[in-house]
């Protein structure tokens, strides 16, 4: 009877660490519009090359010193802990895409060390506000901020699946938040 009831704690013990490594089961919110934006090589990448990847999206602006140096930490720190080799991909959108030239994205991108897996667009202004409040569903970046951050926008993280859809948003500054971002993009890679 005690060896039954202790393999039963086991038993539940094991399943119960599994579950709390596993990523939550995510909706199927919007897919990400077939936008086509210039990358800091000045190519022309279209959105849906992403495709075969689970994505996270952010929206940021090099020469912003408030909320966008620690959303590219979060960036960077989510990144190291996935796994190498995994079918990710990390896409930043600058906010700011008049003053933000292929460039100076690629010299953000160099300041930053990120690998092949990272990729910085730009594109018209138009462009970025529609992708930002009719593609991905955030808040359209605008001017007015303090002078560390002159264009205020989302600090959100947008999580997209392997065939481009939207599954999740994430706050870039909430550790928890981060950390479930991080089981559901591995999970969503494996796919």
């Amino acid at each position: 009877m005690r060896r039954a009831s202790f393999a039963a704690l086991i038993l539940f013990a094991v399943s119960f660490v599994s579950s709390c490594d596993r990523a939550p089961e995510l909706p199927v919110l919007f897919d990400v519009p077939a936008e086509t934006l210039t990358d800091d090589a000045g190519r022309p990448r279209a959105l849906s090359e992403f495709h075969g990847t689970a994505t996270v999206y952010a929206f940021i602006f090099p020469r912003c010193a408030g909320v966008c140096p620690t959303m590219m930490a979060s960036m960077k720190s989510l990144a190291a802990e996935v796994p190498q080799g995994a079918a990710v991909r990390y896409a930043l959108i600058s906010v700011d895409p008049e003053y933000d030239t292929p460039a100076v994205l690629r010299e953000y991108r160099g300041k930053h060390g990120v690998g092949d897996g990272w990729v910085f667009l730009t594109g018209s202004p138009d462009q970025i506000s529609k992708l930002s409040i009719e593609g991905v569903k955030l808040a359209a970046p605008q001017p007015g901020g303090g002078p560390n951050e002159p264009i205020v926008h989302s600090t959100k993280f947008v999580l997209v699946d392997k065939q481009g859809r939207i599954r999740a948003y994430y706050d870039s500054f909430d550790a928890g938040q981060l950390a479930t971002l991080r089981k559901a993009l591995v999970a969503l890679a494996k796919d």
